[in-house]
């Protein structure tokens, strides 16, 4: 009987690998799966974050709708000093650099938060008045020190919302201003038209505002989540408007562009002539124009 010995190929072929080759083609198809679902991974996380910033601001507006039963029917101020929805002090008329601690830094935005009027209707709840996607703190040389740190606050509320003060409103936003000011929620025919509030992106010194008399910005919408921002409306329901002007896309790049070196500026007063949006928003906020934008 004859025995064969038959080779054991194990070891070599455990020292078998890639070559250089076969990486690279690895690497690529990789490289190409990363550049096509990319897009879309952005996608969907812009659109969660959306999601949270929708139902952020719904919480905000059956707040109101609460704080407003209890209160004989009655509209929290959207202003935010005396007895608004947030409380920011001292006033803002006063110079920046008394304000600066309560407008520009996270400590002073909590104090304001904590001190307004829908505090206890939200559960003191401090996350529902931001978006998902807060922007960082500005930084300016004219106030020294502010620590860096997160905006803790982005939304707005109308300035539709500001009836205690109807000469001034009418005087600086026009005539359709002051007949659109909000006393009573009941007394609101088309509440499902008329903003309450918005992702500004940031915090603004009083209530968030437009003309109804002119084609000019006043305060600046916010960009979030794409190529628009998030509103919700005195009915409790809340929509994502794409922007469709390119001309209020680059008013706000320009806006936050340049309140990166002064915190104070808000783009106020810049003309955009037949611009949809503008139209749209100052609609929205006063529930009729003096305008059109054709």
């Amino acid at each position: 009987m004859v025995f064969v010995r038959r080779k054991n190929n194990k070891s070599s072929d455990l020292g078998k690998g890639f070559t250089l080759v076969e990486l690279l083609v690895v690497i690529s198809i990789i490289a190409i799966l990363l550049a096509v679902l990319m897009p879309a991974l952005n996608k969907a996380r812009e659109l969660a974050k959306r999601v949270i910033c929708l139902n952020n601001l719904k919480t905000l507006t059956t707040s109101v709708i609460t704080y407003a039963s209890a209160n004989d029917g009655k509209a929290v101020c959207g202003d935010c000093n005396d007895s608004g929805w947030v409380i920011h002090e001292p006033h803002y008329t006063a110079p920046i650099t008394t304000r600066a601690q309560s407008y520009y830094t996270e400590e002073g935005q909590i104090i304001a938060i904590q001190k307004g009027t829908l505090w206890p209707y939200v559960g003191k709840m401090l996350d529902v008045y931001r978006c998902a996607k807060p922007n960082m703190l500005p930084r300016w040389s004219g106030i020294a020190p502010l620590e860096p740190g997160e905006e803790r606050r982005t939304y707005s509320m109308s300035m539709a919302f500001c009836a205690k003060r109807p000469e001034s409103i009418k005087k600086a936003y026009g005539p359709k201003a002051k007949d659109g000011l909000i006393t009573k929620l009941a007394d609101v025919k088309t509440a499902a038209e008329r903003i309450m509030f918005l992702d500004e992106g940031l915090i603004t010194p009083s209530g968030w505002s437009i003309y109804s008399q002119k084609s000019y910005f006043f305060d600046a919408p916010g960009m979030r989540h794409g190529r628009g921002s998030t509103f919700s409306f005195l009915d409790g329901h809340t929509e994502w408007w794409t922007w469709e002007s390119q001309n209020t896309l680059n008013f706000i790049k320009k806006r936050d562009a340049e309140r990166q070196a002064d915190p104070t500026n808000y783009g106020n007063g810049t003309s955009s002539p037949r611009n949809k949006d503008l139209w749209r928003l100052s609609k929205g906020t006063w529930g009729a124009v003096d305008f059109r934008f054709q």
